[in-house]
């Protein structure tokens, strides 16, 4: 009996001591590991002192004349501008547009509302026409290769009248609709790809959309081509907001884009700086190296670079530039070789 006892109180304690070993080697893993974390990944991570984003974000939107409708594209060229508007005040009078959320009814309906400085985007059609699940997609099917101005064009795809589903042109064509699923059945279609985009003169001239020694550059429409098998709803609300502002408000676009985004109006668009500027006659390219297109608009994009423009503290040796910042630095470089 004397041996079990002092066996059971060996194992006890040889428990108990194992224990504590495991809960310290535990609360030191626990600790050591993000510590350890934290002093290999510090560098690249701090961002005290880096105000590049922000530089971003008040150059784009210095680009922009007042109560401008600027169309931008994701995450990095549009949260800046965001907390430049939201926090620090900066340029409330232009309206942002991001292209990403313009696929969603909820931020549509927030685009059509008045926000501090700046107007609701012009826009006709109704919450019923872009909700959840419609016309999130419009199937091109070309049945004519005529040209619809843009106001006949958005007129058929957001009109209610069976001739203009989809399934109504399948049955014309002989094909059977059973084996068709109802959402693509009662969508609108794209009846040709060719559109286009009428300019009223008086309202560009009245509204400084084009300096007057231009004028005579000034053309009656801008013919586009819908590419791709299908108009999604971002696409079609840009169509929306550029037929309903009939050139009332100054139209830019962040030079980070994708190209599909300019239907096909890169031909119609002005280097100012950060953005690309919408104007109703044919540039002249300068034909450079740097994949850049539209014509340099060489007295303004010099006040916005060299006067205007804030570049920050981006030559600082002892700020870590990660691949965005280093993509955001390179398109500066590019900006004013091609100004130069």
């Amino acid at each position: 009996s004397t041996v079990n006892y002092i066996c059971d109180t060996f194992l006890e304690k040889s428990i108990k001591l194992n224990q504590t070993f495991v809960y310290l080697m535990a609360s030191m893993f626990l600790v050591f590991m993000p510590l350890r974390m934290l002093i290999a990944n510090y560098e690249e991570h701090d961002r005290t002192g880096n105000y590049i984003a922000w530089d971003m974000a008040y150059n784009m939107l210095q680009t922009c004349e007042p109560d401008a409708i600027l169309f931008t594209n994701g995450d990095n060229d549009t949260f800046p501008l965001w907390y430049a508007q939201e926090i620090e005040g900066i340029r409330r009078d232009v309206r942002v547009v991001c292209t990403s959320l313009l696929n969603v009814d909820w931020y549509i309906d927030q685009m059509k509302r008045k926000a501090y400085e700046s107007d609701p985007i012009p826009s006709s059609l109704t919450h019923d026409q872009y909700k959840w699940g419609t016309r999130d997609y419009v199937i091109k099917e070309v049945v004519t290769k005529d040209t619809l101005d843009l106001d006949q064009f958005l007129g058929f795809i957001t009109n209610d009248d069976p001739r203009t589903k989809y399934k109504h042109i399948l049955e014309q064509q002989g094909y059977d609709t059973s084996g068709q699923r109802r959402q693509d059945l009662n969508a609108n279609y794209l009846p040709t790809e060719n559109v286009r985009i009428p300019v009223n003169k008086a309202a560009v001239l009245k509204n400084g959309i084009v300096k007057p020694k231009d004028s005579s550059l000034i053309v009656p429409y801008i013919d586009i081509k819908i590419k791709g098998a299908a108009l999604y709803k971002n696409r079609l609300m840009m169509l929306d907001i550029i037929a309903n502002n009939n050139w009332e408000r100054p139209i830019y676009y962040a030079n980070t884009m994708p190209r599909d985004s300019y239907f096909g109006l890169e031909n119609y668009m002005q280097h100012e700086g950060f953005t690309y500027r919408l104007v109703p006659y044919k540039v002249k390219s300068d034909g450079n190296q740097f994949g850049y297109f539209g014509e340099v608009q060489s007295d303004i994009m010099y006040e916005n670079m060299m006067n205007e423009f804030s570049f920050g503290n981006m030559n600082d040796p002892d700020i870590f530039l990660d691949e965005n910042n280093m993509r955001f630095v390179t398109n500066l470089r590019l900006n004013f070789s091609r100004l130069a």
